[in-house]
């Protein structure tokens, strides 16, 4: 298992519009790749698609907006979003203050875009983002035809829909919340089909896999490779966790 500080990470910047801190890098997973993406104030993000990977979104801070396709979402923190392969999106960043969120990459394939690491990513995508930001960008290739397109999800309450994000919407990930109650211990998990990554959005507790334990506490962000065994506890608090899954397999 990793466990990551969200705030400690390796800092990217993309041309001056946006900062990534790496969480879990695409060379330590097979198919996943999570991230803090912090986007300057007042900022009119560039329009853009990826066509080896969809995303989600869970906003952290600060308020804006997030187009996803034709549609238009107005978000704050709690918010969850899931952008589809091939689907054109942009970020709207309020006047106050950043609009920040855990950017979460499923990738399509192994080869994950053809970059070795998420730095390696930026180093060779940040000058297109900067043309799209400023309007000056040339389109290039047909992209993925529009009748295979997934539409776009924004969940504004995760505790309202279960899961929150659901895997029949989706190419090859899903959302979905974990509770365990005080003074608990859990049962023995263990997945073969997927990686998890799991965001402890409130309490505190410990997680243990293979031998190792290790502390939990708001803000951590734990990756549980597929096919490990672990378990959680918990004393005096609820330990409350947004869990991104990552199947290794598709439908088809």
């Amino acid at each position: 298992m990793i466990l990551r500080n969200p705030y400690k990470g390796e800092k990217l910047d993309v041309a001056g519009l946006n900062e990534i801190t790496v969480l879990i890098d695409r060379s330590e997973t097979a198919l996943t790749e999570i991230g803090i993406n912090k986007w300057r104030i007042g900022l009119e993000g560039p329009p853009h698609a990826h066509d080896q990977k969809e995303q989600m979104f869970y906003v952290t801070s600060g308020v804006g907006s997030i187009i996803i396709g034709p549609e238009k979402y107005q978000v704050a923190p709690g918010h969850l979003l899931y952008i589809p392969t091939g689907v054109k999106h942009q970020s709207l960043v309020g006047s106050e203050e950043p609009l920040e969120y855990l950017l979460f990459n499923a990738f399509s394939d192994s080869n994950k875009e053809g970059h070795s690491s998420f730095a390696d990513h930026i180093d060779k995508v940040k000058m297109d983002r900067k043309a799209q930001a400023e309007g000056t960008y040339r389109e290039t290739g047909n992209g993925i035809p529009a009748i295979q397109l997934k539409k776009g999800v924004c969940v504004s309450n995760i505790d309202s829909v279960s899961p929150v994000i659901n895997k029949e919407d989706t190419d090859r990930c899903d959302a979905v919340l974990y509770n365990q109650k005080a003074n608990h211990k859990s049962e023995n998990f263990q997945f073969n089909d997927r990686e998890q990554s799991i965001f402890v959005l409130s309490g505190t507790g410990q997680v243990a896999s293979e031998g190792e334990t290790r502390d939990l506490q708001q803000g951590d962000l734990l990756f549980i490779p597929a096919g490990k065994t672990y378990t959680f506890a918990t004393t005096k608090d609820v330990l409350n966790c947004l869990c991104l899954n990552t199947y290794l397999y598709t439908k088809n």
